[in-house]
């Protein structure tokens, strides 16, 4: 395929077009280009979608104004393409690495893409409690709250299985098919945990030196 000089490369952040239907992936790719395009811009592609490939070139559209004419060319087709609200928008890519506080128990750093808006970044948030004392805490930063909530439970995840897999169910990945957590929200892409506590990080002494002796 010959490349438009208006058309830059875009790298997908990931393939969650597979948790999509298929079918209407492909109704956008034969009936809309630009519907294409978006699914390209918003869901990254998957190569198991016939004559996808040729979208891996993209223009890089205003994101109101493609769902606009998305919105048009659905209630025109009488089709739906079945996208989100919560996930018109670019995707963000953040690492976060725990802090260097909790060096000497284990080092943790990971990739994760957050691939929905804002507001729904705060329904996640108030689900909890103390939703309210975390964005406070955060001075409004909803993306903190929720990078901070999902580093504890990378690192929960990660000491319980002693493991890096990014499986979406049997990895690391399945955190987000919790409880409160949507799955087409978020995906971690790189993992590296090593912990450092084993046999020998440990101290004892007997409370009482006279019931150790008597029970030895």
């Amino acid at each position: 395929m010959q490349q438009d000089s208006n058309v830059n490369y875009i790298l997908p952040e990931s393939n969650f077009i597979k948790e999509f239907d298929l079918k209407k992936a492909k109704d956008v790719i034969r009936n809309s280009p630009d519907g294409a395009k978006y699914w390209v811009k918003t869901s990254g592609y998957h190569n198991d979608i016939p004559d996808f490939s040729q979208y891996k070139f993209q223009r890089l559209y205003d994101l109101s104004k493609l769902k606009t004419a998305i919105e048009e060319y659905e209630t025109t087709h009488g089709v739906n393409f079945g996208i989100p609200e919560y996930l018109l928008c670019e995707p963000r890519t953040f690492k976060v690495k725990l802090d260097n506080w909790h060096e000497d128990t284990c080092d943790l750093e990971f990739t994760v893409v957050i691939k929905c808006t804002d507001v729904e970044l705060h329904e996640h948030n108030n689900f909890w409690s103390n939703n309210q004392n975390r964005l406070e805490d955060n001075n409004g930063n909803i993306v903190a709250v929720i990078l901070k909530m999902i580093g504890r439970k990378v690192f929960w995840w990660c000491y319980e299985h002693n493991s890096t897999l990014l499986h979406p169910k049997y990895g690391v990945n399945s955190i987000f098919t919790n409880e409160g957590w949507n799955s087409n929200c978020f995906e971690i892409t790189n993992l590296n945990f090593c912990n450092h506590v084993n046999d020998d990080a440990f101290e004892f002494e007997p409370v009482n030196p006279s019931t150790a002796v008597l029970g030895a």
